[in-house]
């Protein structure tokens, strides 16, 4: 009668290995969303100075 009363009273909770590894994952989303929003900022840096060599290139050449 014990076993169906602790498995009654478990039943919907999480083991402590479920949590941990929800937490795992979670903290592997964040780390890989970190990841992405870094890559995105070095594009944009990139993209920046793409931007101002072709403005001075252009100013160069209206120059000439």
């Amino acid at each position: 009668m014990r076993e169906l009363r602790t498995a009654y009273l478990d039943e919907g909770r999480s083991s402590t290995n479920e949590v941990t590894s929800l937490h795992a994952k979670r903290d592997s989303a964040v780390e890989e969303r970190d990841l992405i929003v870094e890559d995105f900022e070095h594009l944009r840096q990139n993209f920046d100075r793409m931007v101002a060599e072709r403005d001075s290139l252009r100013d160069e050449l209206e120059r000439v």
